[in-house]
């Protein structure tokens, strides 16, 4: 049960996430509450989270993520290890795509959904690599 939840949480999670802003975002050009409720909320975000100087920090945290996922991709042997760091590059990199596209509607929730995603992926990151860790 332990793997199925762990599959669960940290594989088909990260696809609702990005699923359900993509859905949002589609919705914003159709439903009017829609648009309205994400342009309050990008409005309220960017003078609060998203500031363009937050952008910056955020944009280049990501890709200092990445170099480091890539480094640590070609120093582990490990199978399971090196397919989440892949798991944990690509969110990186659409986190990076998503972060440069502030003209669409639902860009805070991508932010928060991209932010979500990769915090929870450094985890099993950290949780797989020490629970791997060889004894001495």
């Amino acid at each position: 049960m332990g793997k199925f939840l762990r599959w669960l949480v940290f594989f088909i999670f990260p696809l609702v996430v990005i699923g359900g802003a993509a859905i949002l975002e589609n919705l914003s050009s159709s439903k009017m509450g829609v648009n309205r409720y994400l342009l309050f909320k990008k409005t309220h975000y960017a003078t609060t989270v998203f500031t363009p100087e937050r952008i910056k920090l955020y944009t280049i945290l990501l890709i200092v993520g990445l170099i480091l996922c890539l480094f640590l991709y070609f120093k582990t042997k490990m199978g399971s290890t090196r397919r989440l760091l892949i798991y944990l590059t690509a969110y990186q990199a659409i986190g990076v795509v998503l972060l440069s596209l502030q003209n669409l509607s639902a860009y805070p929730i991508f932010g928060f959904g991209i932010a979500i995603i990769v915090i929870l992926q450094y985890f099993l990151v950290v949780v797989v690599l020490v629970k791997n860790k060889p004894c001495k």
